[in-house]
């Protein structure tokens, strides 16, 4: 049985469980236009510079680690010579980065490998110095790389790189965006969106808009409108040499791991609320069953709402973190006539049922194609009108394995702790604050197609509980 090995802390208020599931698969939502990078369709990074001038290789290891995070596999990076560049015809590259030293403006457009020129090679690859127009050139390059080198032309784009997914292509190198040549044929390919630079550009510089590019293309942390390319564009490349060719598709997404996590658009685009009448799934409270007076009239659910509450981390450092989720039923104020009299709550308004949010994603299927580590994290801050006078409201978290129909394996699970009596206001009300739940491992879950579902369990009969969620993500490692 597969098992969540990470328990979650409750600092107050209400129990929190971890639960995984195996059940039957189901339906997954439609997504907007994606490229999405799973085994078959994953990033390749080639990075000439880092081997003729390692002075300046900063370009791709940040990129990189910003591609991991979409759960496909560390990216592929292979050796930058002319064999290298002909993998970008292999057809299952998703995003295809290139960080290299291009022409000067006016040249004839070219990106630089990193294979020397030499008798074998100029052997080798005849036909395509000959042909018209010419798919390879070399030059010599002074300080610091000392070499006569192969460089790549559009034609060579155009008869190799066939066959491309969706994808989106990036080159990092001065001029790469000086026409339309390299931009066309990557499109006649397949490809669907190119970034290029339009002037020279250093290391430096160029590294740095690459980098804020990709935090956006990648953060799944922002709802999917927020990380279009265009988007990205928008937030990082506007007002740089970077351009964003005008065919491109302009609403272009990376997809992988949780959609809409950081709910900063107002919405619960990507997750299913939904609610589980009665007791629900879980040993807990049901005013049917265990109650001294009768259930609640409350109206059924699903009571999953957006609230201006967002966590303490944002999203993203181009976009505000405004909200967060919240899920059950809150705000009928538990208080006290007198302590003579005793304190009570308002009766009919506690709902009988679980509220839930979940959303379905699929995992890579591990090495030696993909990552070893699947980490699924978030902020969660649960309030609560309960104490031990009363009956168990808790929240949980489970993971489901759609592919399977074995029964729930329960993890993790605490009751809910005291809450002190507020002398001044006659009210006992207590927030757990905003809690990180940590690293929760899913590796057992690699190649499944998983259910994240989040939710809150009330009895139907006493004080409400409401967790507030924010910042959901499952990177890999």
């Amino acid at each position: 049985m597969n098992a969540l090995t990470r328990k979650i802390a409750v600092a107050a208020v209400a129990s929190v469980i971890v639960i995984v599931i195996e059940m039957a698969p189901a339906m997954t939502m439609a997504q907007p236009m994606t490229v999405d990078l799973t085994d078959s369709s994953k990033g390749l990074i080639l990075d000439p510079i880092a081997v003729l001038s390692p002075q300046f290789a900063d370009g791709s290891g940040t990129v990189g680690q910003f591609l991991s995070n979409l759960c496909s596999g560390q990216p592929d990076q292979l050796t930058p010579n002319v064999g290298g560049f002909l993998q970008m015809g292999s057809g299952k590259y998703g995003v295809i980065f290139i960080n290299t030293h291009g022409p000067e403006p006016g040249d004839s457009d070219y990106l630089m490998t990193a294979e020397p020129l030499s008798g074998p090679s100029t052997r080798a690859y005849r036909d395509d110095v000959i042909s018209h127009p010419p798919r390879l050139i070399h030059d010599f390059w002074g300080p610091p790389i000392n070499a006569d080198v192969w460089e790549i032309t559009p034609a060579f784009v155009g008869h190799y790189a066939k066959g491309l997914p969706p994808s989106i292509v990036y080159v990092s190198a001065c001029n790469s965006y000086q026409d339309t040549e390299f931009s066309s044929a990557f499109f006649g390919n397949g490809a669907k969106a190119y970034f290029g630079y339009n002037d020279n550009v250093t290391n430096g510089d160029a590294t740095i808009t690459d980098d804020s590019m990709f935090s956006v293309l990648t953060n799944l942390l922002l709802d999917p409108d927020q990380r279009t390319t265009s988007k990205a564009y928008q937030l990082a490349g506007s007002g740089t040499a970077l351009e964003l060719d005008a065919s491109s598709v302009q609403n272009l997404v990376l997809q992988g791991g949780v959609i809409n996590g950081g709910f900063d658009r107002g919405d619960t685009t990507g997750w299913t609320p939904t609610f589980v009448a009665g007791a629900g799934p879980y040993s807990g409270y049901d005013c049917k069953t265990d109650g001294p007076g009768p259930c609640s009239p409350a109206g059924p659910g699903p009571y999953v709402s957006i609230e201006p509450k967002p966590s303490p981390v944002a999203s993203s450092n181009t976009t505000p973190n405004r909200f967060s989720v919240q899920i059950g039923k809150y705000g009928t104020q538990f208080y006290c006539d007198s302590w003579e009299l005793g304190c009570h709550f308002k009766a009919g308004e506690e709902p009988d049922e679980d509220d839930q949010l979940y959303q379905d994603i699929q995992l890579g299927s591990g090495p030696p194609n993909g990552p070893s580590n699947f980490i699924l994290s978030f902020w969660y801050d649960i309030k609560s009108y309960e104490d031990t006078n009363d009956y168990g409201d808790f929240f949980y978290v489970q993971v489901q394995d759609l592919s399977t129909g074995t029964a729930p394996d329960l993890e993790y699970y605490d009751e809910p702790l005291l809450t002190p009596w507020m002398a001044d206001t006659f009210v006992k009300e207590s927030e757990t604050g905003w809690q990180n739940s940590g690293p929760i491992d899913l590796s057992s879950f690699q190649g499944d197609l998983v259910r994240l579902t989040f939710g809150v369990h009330q009895g139907g009969w006493g004080p409400e509980t409401a967790a507030y969620v924010d910042n959901v993500s499952v990177n890999c490692k």
